[in-house]
C-alpha cells in the first residue's frame, strides 16, 4: 500500500512539473495501522520489575524455609518416637502403657510442635516472661478466692511459678487419699472429680472441672502454716480426665516458697484472705491466727 502512494505520487509529479510544493501532492491513502505508542523510559519500567522481583525472591525464600523447617520437625519427631519406642521395648512395658505413651506423645508434639515452652520463656527477659506469665496464668489465679485480693508482686511471682502440663484423655491426675503435691490450674478440657467423703458407706458425688477451674487447693492451707514442714495435705477427692487438659501447675514447694516470702509483707492481707476459706467459729479462727501469724 506504501509502494502504491508513492507511485501515485511520482505520477502526479511527472504529470504536472511545475507543482512542486508538498501541499500540492496528493494526501496518502489512510491505513488501518495506528502509529505506535509512546514508550516510557526504561527506568521507570525497570523499578517496579526489580520490586516484584525482590518479592518473589522474598516469598520464595520463606516458603524454603518454612518447609526446612517442617521437615527437620517432622524428622526430630520421627527420632523420638523411634528413641522412645527403643526405650519402652528395653523396659518391656505393656502394650497398654506403651500406647499410652504414644498418646500423650502425639498429643504434646500436636499442641507445641516440638517446641519447649518452659525453656523458651526461661531463656527470655525477665520482665517479658513475667507479662506473658502474667497474660496467660493471671485469669486463672484471680478464680481462686485466696489470691483475688492479693497484690501485684505476690500475683507476680506465682505466676512465674506456673509450669504449663498436658494430660491425654483418662489419666489420673490424683486419687483420693493420696498427697497433693500441686494445684492444677484448668485452661481447656474436662475433667471428673469425685470424693466419697473420706471412705463413708454408701457416700459418693461428683463434679465435673472446666476452663479455669483448679484442684488440688488442700495445699492453700498447708502453705500459710509456718508449721507444716514436710507432710503434705490429702487429697480429698479423685480427680480424672474426661478428654485432652491444658493446664498449669503449681508445686507444693513453689507454693509454699511464695507463702513464704509474703506472709511478714502481707500479714493482715493474709490473715483476711485466710478467714474467708475457714467454716468454723470465731475462736476458732483467732487460734488458728495466733499459730499462722
Amino acid at each position: 500500500m506504501a509502494a502504491t502512494a508513492h507511485a501515485d505520487s511520482l505520477s502526479f509529479l511527472l504529470s504536472h512539473p511545475h507543482s512542486t510544493s508538498p501541499s500540492a501532492l496528493p494526501a496518502p491513502p489512510h491505513t488501518a495501522f495506528a502509529a505506535p505508542p509512546t514508550t516510557p523510559p526504561s527506568s521507570t519500567v525497570a523499578r517496579p520489575m526489580r520490586t516484584s522481583a525482590r518479592r518473589l525472591r522474598h516469598r520464595a525464600l520463606l516458603c524454603m524455609t518454612y518447609l526446612k523447617s517442617a521437615h527437620l520437625r517432622e524428622e526430630e519427631m520421627r527420632v523420638k518416637s523411634r528413641d522412645t519406642d527403643q526405650w519402652m521395648s528395653y523396659r518391656l512395658l505393656p502394650e497398654n502403657l506403651k500406647e499410652r505413651i504414644r498418646r500423650h506423645e502425639k498429643y504434646r508434639w500436636h499442641q507445641t510442635s516440638g517446641v519447649d515452652e518452659e525453656l523458651l520463656l526461661m531463656n527470655l527477659p525477665k520482665d517479658l516472661r513475667r507479662a506473658i506469665k502474667r497474660h496467660l496464668c493471671l485469669s486463672l489465679l484471680m478464680r481462686v478466692p485466696m489470691f483475688e485480693n492479693m497484690d501485684d508482686p505476690l500475683l507476680d511471682a506465682l505466676c512465674d511459678r506456673l509450669k504449663p502440663v498436658l494430660y491425654t484423655e483418662g489419666s489420673c491426675i490424683i486419687c483420693e487419699e493420696d498427697p497433693v503435691y500441686e494445684m492444677l490450674f484448668i485452661m481447656r478440657g474436662n475433667l471428673m472429680s469425685m470424693t466419697t467423703d473420706g471412705g463413708i458407706t454408701g457416700f459418693f458425688k461428683s463434679d465435673v472441672l472446666k476452663g479455669g477451674d483448679f484442684c488440688g487447693e488442700e495445699l492453700l492451707t498447708w502453705a500459710l502454716d509456718p508449721t507444716s514442714v514436710s507432710r503434705l495435705p490429702s487429697s480429698t477427692r479423685t480427680v480424672e480426665t474426661m478428654s485432652e487438659v491444658e493446664a498449669f501447675a503449681l508445686t507444693a514447694e513453689d507454693l509454699k516458697f511464695v507463702a513464704t516470702q509474703f506472709r511478714r509483707l502481707y500479714r493482715k492481707q493474709l490473715r483476711h484472705t485466710f478467714r474467708a476459706p475457714l467454716n468454723c467459729s470465731s475462736e476458732i479462727v483467732e487460734e488458728q491466727e495466733n499459730t499462722l501469724f
